[in-house]
């Protein structure tokens, strides 16, 4: 069942994306566009990109900066859990990820 946040627009539902914050109506989480705009994506970038309403993308900002240890935490939450799934998978495609997630510089703000 989905549950309303602080913020307009964000909300939680267990069924979706395990629970964390997303934008209303959409399987985007809060995470998603943090991390995006943490990379020097504007918000009218970021609405264009993910077919949302500025209002949403600057909402989904705010939570951000209003719950920042929350979401910098589901952040690297993903990250751990992705090169998990990319060490787990020995093939070419698989050691291709490896590598090229060797070469990124780390995702610390």
């Amino acid at each position: 069942m989905q549950t309303l946040t602080d913020v307009k627009y964000i909300v939680r539902d267990p069924a979706v994306l395990n629970g964390v914050p997303t934008i209303e109506g959409h399987r985007i989480a809060v995470y998603h566009l943090a991390w995006w705009y943490r990379q020097g994506q504007t918000a009218e970038q970021l609405a264009h990109e993910f077919h949302l309403a500025l209002s949403q993308v600057y909402a989904a900002l705010v939570y951000y900066l209003d719950h920042q240890q929350e979401v910098d935490q589901q952040l690297e939450d993903q990250e751990t859990a992705f090169h998990a799934q990319a060490d787990a998978h020995d093939s070419p495609i698989g050691r291709r990820i490896q590598a090229l997630l060797q070469q990124q510089p780390s995702s610390e703000a």
